[in-house]
Formats: structure tokens, sequence, C-alpha cells
């Protein structure tokens, strides 16, 4: 698959974006008493159908979007969940 730069470079910058954040995280003594959720509101197309970005399908890859959660005292670590959740489903 031919994935645009533009997108690879924005996964990378936020990849990297990201890995500071916890190293800081870590560094200040914050990150193993720390909820982490990462969300999304849709999901991003890499022309998997021929589209790339969001916006214009109703496909897989749009609409099933990962939410990731790192709990405290890393409670729960790799457990994964086979149910749909929802942004609403945060907050709770």
């Amino acid at each position: 698959m031919v994935v645009d730069d533009r997108v690879l470079v924005g996964l990378r910058t936020l990849d990297g974006e990201l890995g500071r954040f916890m190293d800081w995280m870590k560094r200040e003594g914050h990150y193993e008493n720390t909820a982490i959720v990462l969300a999304a509101d849709h999901g991003q197309e890499f022309l998997e159908h021929g589209g790339l970005g969001s916006g214009e399908t109703l496909y897989d890859e749009q609409l099933h979007v990962p939410l990731v959660v790192k709990l405290p005292q890393s409670g729960r670590a790799g457990q994964r969940v086979r149910w749909q959740v929802r942004l609403i489903d945060v907050a709770p």
C-alpha cells in the first residue's frame, strides 16, 4: 500500500510527541499514578478502499476506532475488551 508522505510524517510526529510526553511523565514521577486515555472521534483511511483521510466513507477504518486506557499502577495492563465502547463511556 502506498501512503502519502504527509500522512507518514504526521503519524511519526504524533508517535514521537506521545513518546516524549510519556517519558516526561515517567521522569517527573507522574506516570504510575495517572490515568491516560487516548481517544478519537473517527479513524483514518489509508487507501484501503481508495480513499485517504477521513469523513468521506463509512468503512470500518473510520468507524471502529481504538480507545486506549492506561490506568494508575498499571491496573488491568494488557487487558483487551471485545465489546463496543463509545466516547461517552470515557467519563463514567
